[in-house]
């Protein structure tokens, strides 16, 4: 049988207690080693060789090998005891959407991240410096993956400081807050608090039950345009397949009489006085080609097709 989460946090959370605290003096050791061999990598990646790295560096071979060993050991080491401190962070985490045993997980990332880019020449200690990356990668995660829609992950840091004040105003004045009050103590302006709020709301499904029976769903009491799509998509088809028949049936001025005549291009149907005065003839010049152009109409194969299109 597997382990369930609960049992595995358990048992890493017992396991991290055999790696003490380091001194400030063995953490600038070990990220002295992993500079080292960060700077080895570094030429192995613009060399690609070996031997000719260890040219460069004035070592042997095998010294090269022991730099990167040192430094992949060192590195190992300098997580493996700051484990703690990723466990502690993500504990203020809890009931953000995202279970303790991930908040760990993306905590640790953030810890290995940070053996990675610190300088032990600044004289900073590496808790200092990594609690920032640790952090980051925690709250970066839950912005990312505990919602359906992502916010942004300065609206979720903003959304965090709102519930902080929160629990401290409802802590110690043993009521919820009013608006003001949270508005004053995170230093938000109340529009821009009314706006996070609804950026925290959670979405619906569309069937959701709703109703004092809870026998309608969502999506039955949304306004919805999907039939008037379908319409339009009907109406486009059918203006194509009248217009390619119009084209490989007549003359091009045949086509432009009967479509204005009829009112076939989305404009009100024209007289044939008025057809006149676009295409530069006279009425009795426009209605013999109008006569002309219904005949070959009639006598087209196809005509049956499109008039069943026409309802």
């Amino acid at each position: 049988m597997g382990i369930e989460k609960r049992d595995s946090v358990g048992i890493f959370l017992k396991e991290i207690k055999r790696y003490p605290l380091l001194s400030q003096k063995q953490e600038v050791e070990l990220a002295r080693h992993i500079v080292q061999a960060k700077k080895v990598e570094t030429l192995l990646k613009s060399l690609k060789d070996r031997t000719a790295v260890a040219e460069r560096l004035s070592i042997t071979p095998q010294e090269l090998e022991s730099i990167l060993h040192k430094g992949k050991s060192a590195q190992d080491n300098l997580t493996c005891h700051n484990l703690r401190l990723v466990v502690s962070i993500a504990k203020t985490y809890i009931n953000n959407g995202l279970p303790f045993s991930d908040l760990i997980q993306e905590g640790t990332l953030g810890l290995i991240r940070a053996t990675e880019t610190f300088d032990p020449e600044k004289g900073i200690k590496f808790s200092t410096y990594s609690y920032m990356w640790i952090k980051q990668a925690v709250t970066r995660a839950i912005a990312n993956y505990s919602r359906t829609v992502r916010l942004p992950c300065h609206i979720f840091e903003k959304l965090a400081k709102i519930r902080q004040s929160q629990r401290v105003i409802k802590e110690k004045l043993g009521r919820n807050p009013t608006m003001k009050e949270i508005a004053q103590d995170s230093h938000i302006e109340i529009k821009e608090l009314l706006f996070l709020q609804e950026c925290e709301q959670l979405p619906l499904s569309l069937n959701h039950k709703v109703g004092k029976e809870k026998d309608t769903e969502m999506m039955d009491l949304l306004p919805s345009d999907i039939h008037d799509a379908f319409d339009r998509i009907e109406a486009s088809l059918i203006q194509e397949s009248i217009n390619a028949f119009l084209e490989s049936a007549l003359s091009e001025k045949q086509k432009k009489i009967i479509e204005l005549r009829f009112g076939l291009s989305g404009c009100e149907p024209y007289t044939l006085a008025e057809i006149g005065d676009v295409v530069g003839n006279s009425k009795r010049q426009v209605k013999s080609t109008h006569d002309t152009a219904i005949k070959r109409l009639r006598a087209n194969p196809n005509i049956n097709q499109i008039k069943s299109l026409v309802p």
